[in-house]
């Protein structure tokens, strides 16, 4: 399995293993938004940069997204609200393979509902890993 799958899997299940998160925890948009109660948290992927050497062993900087999706009278209150819990465990997340991980930015909410009970927000992360040998 490629490396950044196997990353985003792994900070998807140590989100879900969390008591203190109430969000579901998962890999998926459609089903985050084919859900019909209750927030979500999708742990996606963005970009990737390979910085390698001629042998093809170095690191590689992957954006993981960490999106919610909240049902609220409030969605966006709601989606910060899990984000503040979801935050600091992903910026303390640790893998062996990882050399740090860093936060990139926060995109505006973004509404799914007409009367506005339903928002995304994603935050951006950056995390840097070492790989060998032109390993993805």
């Amino acid at each position: 399995m490629i490396i950044r799958q196997q990353l985003m899997g792994a900070l998807a299940s140590y989100l879900a293993a969390s008591p203190e998160l109430s969000a579901q925890v998962g890999r998926s948009l459609a089903r985050a938004f084919s859900e019909e109660e209750g927030d979500q948290l999708v742990i996606h992927r963005g970009k990737e940069v390979p910085d390698l050497d001629m042998e093809g062993d170095g690191q590689r900087q992957c954006d993981v997204l960490v999106s919610v999706v909240s049902r609220a009278d409030e969605a966006e209150v709601a989606a910060d609200a899990v984000m503040a819990v979801a935050h600091p465990m992903v910026m303390g997340f640790a893998d062996p393979r990882i050399l740090h991980i860093e936060e990139v930015e926060v995109d505006e909410p973004r509404y799914a509902s007409a009367d506005y009970k339903v928002c995304l927000i994603t935050t951006r992360y950056r995390i840097f890993y070492r790989v060998e040998a032109f390993a993805i």
